[in-house]
């Protein structure tokens, strides 16, 4: 569960941009180690849902399950497509240099499909809950 602040919403795009507080963990340790993650890495960015407006406090919810699928499919996929991709290309020309070009191919079919699918917001199931909070 991440908790932030909506700094700017883009009406056009449909989406707020997050600011998160801190992490949990970082918030209640006491030693104060330099392990905390950078400030850009708390910028997160989300669809718009009605009634936010910039400077509401925010929780951005996303369950394991959803997590686990959405690794899955962006990291999965594209390994998948490489191996499939060189043993086609290698059983149509019988050549190794085939299969290279074959997992080239469809490696860069299969990013380029995974970023037009992201584009359109056809991931959007995979992708958290967000509810204004009053904390």
């Amino acid at each position: 569960m991440i908790k932030g602040v909506v700094e700017s919403i883009d009406y056009k795009k449909n989406e707020v941009t997050i600011k998160r507080h801190g992490y949990d963990s970082c918030n209640n340790c006491k030693i104060g180690c330099a392990s905390r993650p950078p400030e850009s890495e708390n910028i997160f960015k989300a669809r718009l849902i009605p009634g936010l407006k910039t400077g509401d406090k925010i929780t951005l919810d996303i369950t394991p399950e959803k997590k686990i699928i959405a690794s899955l499919l962006i990291f999965l996929t594209p390994v998948i497509s490489l191996f499939a991709g060189f043993f086609i290309g290698n059983t149509i020309a019988h050549n190794e240099l085939a299969g290279i070009a074959g997992a080239f191919i469809t490696v860069t079919c299969t990013s380029l499909l995974l970023f037009l699918i992201y584009k359109k917001g056809l991931l959007n199931s995979l992708t958290g809950t967000i509810s204004k909070d009053d904390y």
